[in-house]
């Protein structure tokens, strides 16, 4: 079994499409595959029109499993309505995040996947982003101890966010399988460029670039 957590460096910078892209490439692999987000804001009803351009039901369709209550709690169980930080989504309904909860859950999960199957963990929001009253991503990727792809963007401002966030993940001792630079949409920088001082500044790391509408990502997940 191998675990991934999949965070950003930012929010709405790609998370999902890189898990879905991963999950996918996976099953088409022969490999076992389970993606999870756990905690997930901005979500409506089930039955609600727009629940399938949900981050969830993304991940489950990359899965091909369908979209049943049973599947969505398996994937998501801690779902809020508005889009906001979970720490402030939860509140709003009166609720919480136990950081404790969620990481046994996530521990549970691990646990339960098979020999040999990959387990993609998508985070909420960027590394830093608020998860609970007192944790966030990064007190979460600590807990599980688990390697991380992180997600950026080519986007103005984007590498300011993305060697900022590789430097917080170094200073907490969190590795970092790869760097995925996913092409921003009406982005007026340009994306080779921004591979390329991505590749000046952080020669040690794997960068791979994702362009938009790739059919596949260049990344081993072993």
């Amino acid at each position: 079994m191998s675990l991934y957590f999949i965070t950003g460096a930012g929010t709405d910078i790609g998370k999902t499409y890189v898990t879905a892209l991963l999950a996918r490439q996976l099953r088409a692999g022969g490999r076992g595959v389970s993606a999870l987000k756990p905690v997930a804001s901005g979500m409506p009803m089930l039955k609600a029109k727009g629940f399938a351009a949900t981050d969830t039901a993304q991940l489950l369709t990359a899965l091909g499993l369908p979209i049943t209550p049973q599947t969505v709690d398996a994937c998501s169980p801690w779902r809020f309505k508005k889009p906001l930080s979970p720490d402030m989504a939860a509140a709003a309904e009166g609720r919480t995040v136990p950081f404790a909860e969620l990481i046994a859950w996530c521990q549970g999960r691990i646990a339960a996947a098979p020999p040999g199957a990959a387990v993609l963990i998508e985070g909420v929001g960027g590394v830093m982003s608020p998860v609970t009253d007192a944790a966030t991503n990064l007190d979460w990727m600590k807990a599980l101890a688990c390697p991380v792809v992180l997600v950026t963007g080519s986007y103005l401002g984007g590498l300011n966010h993305a060697l900022t966030a590789i430097e917080t993940l170094k200073a907490h001792g969190v590795a970092i399988e790869a760097l995925v630079l996913n092409e921003s949409a009406d982005s007026t920088v340009d994306f080779e460029a921004t591979l390329e001082v991505l590749r000046r500044f952080a020669p040690e790391r794997t960068i791979v670039p994702l362009r938009r509408g790739a059919p596949r990502l260049d990344l081993d997940l072993g």
